[in-house]
């Protein structure tokens, strides 16, 4: 599915009054802040900065253990269907 596609149905879905949370994180911090935004948006936000600050702990854990080990090559592609 094309950016484009997702788009139209974004604006689709709005125009049936139905609300859409569009993210796009990169990176693993960017997507722990999702979760934390995600508490907010379905309003427990306590729950979301409880869940943010636990990931973000294991993620530091996970570098520390790591520092100074090369890191892998690796490509990770998803959301584009075969090909």
């Amino acid at each position: 599915m094309s950016r484009r596609t997702s788009r139209e149905h974004v604006l689709t879905l709005r125009s049936w009054g139905i609300p859409v949370y569009v993210i796009y994180p990169h990176t693993v911090a960017e997507g722990i802040r999702l979760v934390r935004d995600l508490g907010a948006v379905i309003d427990r936000p306590d729950e979301g900065r409880d869940m943010e600050a636990t990931l973000l702990a294991a993620l530091g854990d996970a570098r520390r253990r790591l520092a100074g080990r090369a890191a892998p090559e690796c490509s990770i592609r998803y959301g584009a269907g075969p090909g």
